[in-house]
């Protein structure tokens, strides 16, 4: 976002674009991915408001939304996945374990 203030005038003055990455999870949800979700969602209302405040200028405001990189390069598999749920877990307190329950981890 500050990169992209920093350069408006200039963008602007071109007539150029801006060209902002995002995900589906800005427009969806999924357990557990909350932080990355509210990052995404900022990301995509930032583009939105901007691209109506560009039009002005002929600016072009777009969103990519990569494909599904999990699936397509294993970057999250069982071994990660459940190094990080114990991680996740050991970090809890105590109220908050017995909140969710182990259950709610492991399912």
């Amino acid at each position: 976002v500050r990169v992209t203030k920093v350069f408006l005038p200039l963008v602007r003055k071109a007539r150029g674009r801006v060209v902002n990455v995002a995900s589906g999870l800005g427009r969806s949800s999924a357990p557990s991915r909350s932080a990355y979700g509210i990052t995404k969602y900022g990301v995509e209302s930032f583009s939105d408001v901007l691209r109506y405040e560009m039009k002005r200028w002929g600016v072009d405001v777009s969103i990519i939304e990569p494909g599904n990189f999990i699936s397509a390069t294993n970057i999250f598999n069982k071994e990660g996945i459940e190094r990080t749920a114990k991680e996740l877990w050991d970090g809890m307190t105590d109220e908050v374990k017995g909140a969710y329950g182990k259950k709610a981890l492991d399912d």
